[in-house]
């Protein structure tokens, strides 16, 4: 309409100003007039031909003067549409047009409103036709992203998952989302115009409500996390609300209220804090410690007994590093062990301590403790921290000390009972055996048979003091490197001499040596193979392998980590019951009639007296599996050969020492009916001075005869040192049921 009407008074201007043109005017205030208008001008006559057009028409349409257009024909424009309308207005028809045009001499589209009028001459007849085009392109680009603002608030105000009300300042609505009605009942046209505290507020709390939006109009926006509304239906919503004033012009001239319904954000919360207060007293009542962490290492948590157990209080706990709460040392060694937090959190898996370890508390004091640490996974699977469980086992291990007392206790009592029962029947025999033989003095034959009775009791006595001094503080192995796969073929041969088992050997080429007392292994090794073949009393086959083993720390064996040497010893005899299983390696414990039951008692000691381990494992009717675990060694087999003592034929001077006066009566004579002469001591310090004293005399002793140890005063490995430091070129024996000293070893 505004074009038309400027079209028309631009018309009407220029008709009145040819008629004054006609009247002798000035030319030139018509041209400026068209010259200078706002608008583009163009008028052509009845064939289309430009006759004019102004500045504006030439910047809007494109090109340089008004000169390129005066002239052309439009009849052929590629717009028939427009050329209709130029017809219609030289038929007296006002026409209009606006949309998108692309004039010829411009790469652009433009948004142009374009007005068709007819042009009349001084006598009043259409003489043309005149177009007047504005350039709305800007205004309309503003009002499509107008629009598209519009559409898109729209969008958000209709599907917005939060209720949403536009409010006057008297708290009355202007629209209200989908979402509100949702929420609390009423719809967009339920709700406007009424005032919300009518709507949703709940009684008691309108007042204060009303004064809190009151405070709105200051301009400030206002958030409340948690507060309570009323539906449509009365019931009642937990809900979080933020209010916005609507400022224009710096006047607030209303309120965008946002609701949100945290009912089961609420819940969820209350739910996770009674279940953080379930923990926290499931914790605190735990018999175990428990500290969490956080991906850094940092006490997040430590319970009641954690407190307890490590000193520091909860307060002081949190946030320090794990390792400065819960500084752990070897029990032996007291070396600091690294913290299992780290590699948990690095690792993503679970680990449990093999071993016990020392706790040091912030008091200084010391816990013995078994535990575990466990990584924290989030709901992505991810590592966030973690949670070490320990408890306190210092009490449980006092409890098994005791328990070990008690049953080491019972086992005396059986062993000193096995001893006293053994001892009492060899005693009987010997004493039977002599108290005869005083009773027949006149057959000499007779008496000799009753001694050598009497000696092979003896004997055995000799061997039942010697299987004991397994269990004593004694009977060290003397080791050297030995070849173990020569030692078990004889071992097994020796034994099962004669007998209906066969057996099979299996050495691996690359086995190493190990470093054994090698009477005492075969002693085992021979204990093993006698009970098979007992065992296997109808028959069977008894197998021993031999192969290279290396313990770890995660095959939980008593054992120290390296290299070892196993040696398995199985047969397929009837197997071994449980119950009988758990006690097999107690002293003088046999289900046999003839057995002594210090077979397997001694065995199990001699392979723990070499830092070793000896295990059972069986099962009725299928047979039972003994395995050693030996020290494996990098040393090489040494043979040596005995030399034998020249003492010459003509007997010679000893000096012997023995604490026992009875073994010095015996020796003394045996000596003198090998044709020796012998003096005794009784104790090291002698040994010396009689010796030195003999020497100087001029009548030196040919040999030195001496107990290794004497109880409460100086044995043979003392002394000997110092014969030899006297007299390097001494011939001495050191003599003794058992040693684990070098000097047995070596001299």
């Amino acid at each position: 309409e505004l074009l038309e009407y400027v079209s028309s008074h631009i018309s009407s201007a220029i008709e009145h100003k040819r008629e004054q043109v006609a009247l002798g005017e000035s030319e030139e205030r018509h041209r400026a007039l068209f010259n200078q208008s706002p608008v583009g001008i163009l008028l052509y006559d009845h064939n289309f031909v430009v006759t004019d057009c102004n500045a504006r028409h030439v910047d809007i349409m494109g090109g340089n003067t008004r000169e390129e257009y005066i002239g052309t024909c439009l009849i052929d424009h590629p717009r028939q549409d427009i050329v209709k309308l130029m017809q219609r207005a030289l038929n007296g028809i006002n026409e209009y047009y606006e949309g998108m045009y692309r004039p010829k001499r411009r790469d652009e589209d433009l948004w142009l409103s374009l007005s068709f009028t007819p042009y009349h001459g001084a006598d009043r007849k259409i003489v043309g036709g005149m177009v007047v085009t504005l350039d709305n392109t800007d205004r309309h680009q503003a009002e499509l992203e107008a629009e598209v603002q519009r559409a898109y608030q729209e969008q958000l105000f209709d599907g917005a998952p939060e209720a949403i009300i536009i409010l006057n300042t008297d708290l009355r609505v202007i629209r209200a989302n989908p979402e509100f009605t949702r929420l609390f009942g009423y719809s967009d046209e339920e709700a406007r115009d009424q005032d919300l505290s009518a709507l949703i507020f709940v009684d008691g709390e309108k007042d204060n409500q009303r004064e809190e939006f009151a405070l709105l109009q200051h301009g400030e926006m206002k958030r409340v996390e948690e507060t309570v509304c009323r539906r449509k239906d009365g019931t009642s919503v937990n809900v979080s609300m933020l209010v916005t004033p609507i400022v224009i012009d710096g006047e607030v001239v209303g309120l965008y209220a946002i609701y949100r319904d945290i009912t089961r954000r609420k819940q969820a919360m209350d739910d996770l804090a009674s279940e953080k207060e379930r923990l926290a007293v499931t914790l605190a009542s735990l018999g175990e410690g428990v500290i969490t962490t956080d991906i850094n290492g940092r006490v997040s948590m430590i319970n009641t007994q954690a407190v307890k157990l490590t000193g520091w209080q909860s307060d002081h706990a949190i946030g320090q590093d794990f390792e400065t709460v819960f500084p752990l040392r070897e029990e032996q060694t007291g070396s600091s062990i690294d913290s299992p937090v780290y590699r948990v959190i690095e690792s993503g898996v679970h680990e449990r301590w093999t071993r016990e370890c020392l706790l040091f508390t912030r008091d200084s004091g010391q816990v013995l403790i078994v535990g575990s640490a466990t990584p924290v996974h989030n709901l992505s699977d991810e590592v966030i921290g973690a949670v070490v469980v320990f408890r306190d086992v210092s009490q449980q291990r006092k409890m098994e000390e005791e328990v070990a007392k008690i049953e080491r206790l019972e086992s005396i009592g059986v062993l000193a009972g096995g001893i006293a029962h053994d001892f009492n029947n060899i005693l009987s025999a010997v004493l039977g055996n002599i108290s005869i033989a005083r009773m027949v003095q006149n057959d000499p034959k007779f008496i000799g048979q009753r001694l050598e009775d009497a000696e092979r009791a003896t004997m055995r006595a000799r061997e039942l003091t010697q299987q004991l001094l397994t269990f004593s503080k004694g009977g060290q192995p003397v080791r050297k490197a030995a070849d173990l796969a020569e030692l078990l073929r004889e071992s097994a041969e020796f034994t099962l001499r004669g007998s209906n088992v066969r057996y099979d050997i299996d050495i691996a080429d690359d086995l190493c040596t190990a470093e054994v007392d090698e009477n005492q292994i075969s002693r085992v090794i021979g204990n093993l193979a006698i009970n098979a073949n007992q065992a296997m009393s109808d028959g069977g086959t008894l197998w021993m392998k031999a192969r290279n083993f290396k313990v770890t720390e995660e095959l939980a064996l008593p054992l120290n980590p390296g290299q070892y040497v196993l040696i398995e010893v199985k047969d397929d005899g009837p197997g071994i019951p449980d119950e009988v299983l758990q006690r097999i390696f107690d002293p003088f414990f046999t289900t046999k009639v003839t057995g002594s039951g210090l077979g397997l008692a001694t065995s199990f000691s001699i392979v723990k007296k070499h830092d070793g381990l000896l295990t059972v494992e069986s099962e009725v009717g299928v047979g039972t599996l003994f395995s050693i675990y030996l020290p494996a060694s990098t040393k090489k087999v040494v043979t040596t050969e005995e030399v034998e003592l020249d003492l010459g034929s003509e007997g010679g001077r000893v000096l012997l020492m023995d604490d026992e006066e009875s073994v010095r009566d015996v020796a003394t004579m045996m000596l003198g009916k090998l044709g020796f002469e012998a003096t005794t001591v009784n104790d090291g310090i002698d040994v010396l001075d009689t010796y030195r004293a003999a020497s100087e005399s001029g009548n030196p002793f040919d040999i030195v005869i001496m107990d290794l140890t004497i109880p409460g005063g100086q044995g043979g490995e003392e002394a000997i040192r110092d014969l030899l430091e006297y007299d390097p070129d001494v011939r001495a024996i050191v003599s003794s049921g058992y040693s684990n000293d070098p000097v047995m070893a070596d001299h």
